[in-house]
């Protein structure tokens, strides 16, 4: 009898030291919670330009997409990420206004929109030229992964909670060379890189840009 005692009593002693233990954990868990979630590098307009004069991607369908339902939108992919080229005209005839997003497989979406008033289509003209709306732009989402086909990617855009966006480009003021890019509860220590690019982005894209949107034209007469 007394060594069953003993055994209880050793018993409530080790469970009670293992409460406190738990306790203390979950204490410290509380003060301490780990670093906060962050978003994927924020992929700058530069690297997206790898991804929009990628040679290599993958049709995978043309379809109204959520927020973008005016008109078709034809969807690619490349080994990194998904491609969509916006305003994608079943006559195949270009259109005074172009509009890309890139999202990687990681997740964030970069986007670029430009429309021009009665001086030709995009792929005729250079930066200079631009004198109503250009921007660039970038959102923060969850990761959509590699895998997804037309109708899973619109179900990703209308359902994915956006948690942070940077920006740059005023409307009608394309040529206001003093607009600056900047980020808003973007989920990141420091957004200064990504503003400083994207704004010089902005102010001349360069070459790759217009290579860009003549790679878009073959993509949106080939579908």
């Amino acid at each position: 009898m007394a060594l069953t005692n003993i055994l209880f009593f050793f018993f409530l002693q080790t469970a009670f030291a293992q409460s406190n233990q738990d306790a203390v954990r979950h204490l410290g868990a509380l003060q301490n919670p780990g670093p906060e979630v962050t978003c994927p590098s924020l992929i700058t307009p530069r690297e997206a330009m790898t991804e929009l004069n990628n040679p290599v991607k993958t049709f995978i369908g043309r379809r109204n997409l959520y927020g973008h339902d005016q008109n078709y939108t034809c969807i690619y992919k490349t080994s990194r990420a998904y491609v969509l080229y916006h305003n994608c005209m079943g006559s195949k005839k270009e259109y005074n206004a172009l509009d890309f997003e890139v999202i990687p497989f990681e997740g964030n979406i970069i986007g670029f929109s430009m429309e021009n008033n009665n001086l030709g289509v995009p792929s005729t003209l250079r930066r200079s030229d631009y004198n109503m709306n250009w921007s660039v732009s970038f959102e923060v989402t969850n990761p959509p992964g590699g895998n997804l086909n037309a109708d899973q990617l619109n179900t990703f855009l209308s359902s994915n909670s956006r948690r942070g966006s940077c920006f740059i480009g005023s409307t009608f003021k394309a040529k206001d060379l003093t607009q600056r890019a900047s980020c808003s509860s973007v989920p990141v220590a420091d957004t200064s890189v990504w503003e400083e690019e994207a704004t010089s982005f902005w102010r001349e894209p360069g070459e790759e840009w217009y290579r860009a949107i003549k790679e878009s034209r073959k993509r949106m007469t080939s579908f």
